[in-house]
């Protein structure tokens, strides 16, 4: 992953943090970008590449 682009992942997570868990979890597309960014940054040794 390029740094960018963990940086993108990170900003998401970081303001994901600011908002209200009801709010993230009613918003389809806000829980989807929360999702994806968790899993992108998380440190498991089964990467796919």
């Amino acid at each position: 992953m390029l740094g960018r682009e963990k940086q993108d992942l990170q900003t998401i997570l970081d303001i994901s943090a600011k908002i209200p868990p009801a709010v993230l979890q009613e918003d389809e597309k806000l829980l989807m970008f929360y999702d994806n960014a968790l899993t992108l940054t998380s440190n498991n040794d089964d990467d796919w590449d």
